[in-house]
């Protein structure tokens, strides 16, 4: 393998490890959502700060009435 593969998967899988799948909030009454998840923020490079995040934004909404979506 060349550097330049190396490089590419690296890249690859740092840029993979700093996603979740969407979290979506409901409003149950207006049917609103918001999603919590998705951790694609360029400027945070630690992932373990984004899960804080997206735990904080979904306990934020669930305190306020909204619910988790399946």
């Amino acid at each position: 393998m060349t550097w330049r593969c190396v490089a590419v998967l690296v890249v690859a899988f740092g840029i993979g490890g700093c996603m979740s799948p969407p979290r979506i909030m409901r409003d149950p009454e207006t049917g609103t959502t918001v999603d919590c998840g998705s951790r694609s923020e360029w400027t945070n490079w630690f992932g373990f700060a984004n899960v804080k995040k997206e735990r904080d934004c979904i306990a934020a909404y669930q305190h306020d009435g909204w619910r988790l979506s399946r």
